[in-house]
């Protein structure tokens, strides 16, 4: 069974939580550009990302997100 994926926000970016060591996390701008690209390491990873709207993909998964 795959486990969930959490996803919550500070003011500096984004965390996730959940996944799974090798898992590709990527961060995007509402036009499409690509913000940022981590490899997770383990179960949570963070990553900085602007604040304002942003979307965030996890393998074929992908979720809207504020960053406050």
């Amino acid at each position: 069974m795959e486990k969930p994926v959490i996803i919550t926000t500070n003011s500096y970016g984004v965390v996730i939580s959940g996944t799974n060591s090798g898992d590709i996390c990527e961060i995007y701008s509402m036009d499409g550009f690509l913000l940022s690209k981590t490899t997770a390491d383990g179960n949570e990873t963070s990553i900085s990302c602007p604040q304002g709207i942003n979307i965030v993909k996890i393998g074929n998964k992908s979720v809207k997100v504020v960053v406050k």
